[in-house]
């Protein structure tokens, strides 16, 4: 590999790890690979295949598009130990390459693997994030709506969440939202008071209770 092959293959990791990892445009930055494996691997056509979430491989970019020549050859795509897919090779006919192009073609797919497993880890701890967030904010409104009726009402923290409970069942809502409407104001107190009384006072008397009392 002559000095002029180090310095093309280094500015393609460089190119492929911004578009990766700054500006997280995995799409365009599998694209790139395609077409710099393309640029160094005798070929009509590259695509990229990425494990889903079943373990299955879906083709995931090929360049150019309209390629669909059957596989020639390919290399997987690693993040240290752990599969993350595959690059491969369409056409083109040639399977016996030199060892520095199958080198060059693995370090390619090896450096995108890793992007693509740092960017599903990101995005899975942003996910973990937003529901931690979402789940602290529910219990803070919780806490605050069980204050407005343990004072309005009178009750204990038990009963005033016991009572925003009833209320949540017998109306189909949700907790934080109804924490939220009585919080603001949009649910006054005494109707979950005023609901649960109401809910006993419906109750049919026992049979032969009228006549007894005659």
């Amino acid at each position: 590999m002559s000095m002029g092959d180090v310095q093309q293959l280094s500015g393609a990791l460089c190119v492929l790890s911004r578009t990766g990892l700054v500006e997280g445009d995995l799409d365009r930055m599998l694209d790139l690979l395609c077409d710099t494996a393309l640029a160094v691997v005798p070929a009509a056509g590259a695509g990229v295949l990425l494990l889903d979430d079943q373990g299955r491989l879906q083709p995931v970019a090929v360049r150019p598009v309209e390629s669909c020549d059957e596989v020639t050859w390919g290399v997987p795509m690693r993040a240290g130990t752990e599969l993350v897919g595959r690059l491969e090779m369409y056409g083109g006919g040639q399977t016996d390459l030199p060892w520095q192009t199958l080198a060059v073609t693995q370090a390619l797919a090896d450096v995108a693997g890793a992007i693509v497993h740092q960017r599903r880890v990101h995005e899975a701890a942003l996910r973990r994030a937003e529901q931690l967030e979402y789940a602290l904010e529910s219990r803070v409104l919780i806490e605050q709506a069980k204050g407005v009726l343990s004072v309005r009402l009178s009750l204990t923290p038990d009963e005033a969440f016991e009572h925003l409970r009833r209320y949540c069942r017998s109306h189909g809502q949700r907790l934080r939202a109804v924490a939220r409407q009585v919080i603001a104001g949009e649910v006054p107190p005494d109707a979950l008071r005023n609901g649960r009384a109401q809910k006993r006072s419906t109750r049919k008397p026992p049979q032969g209770s009228t006549a007894a009392a005659g």
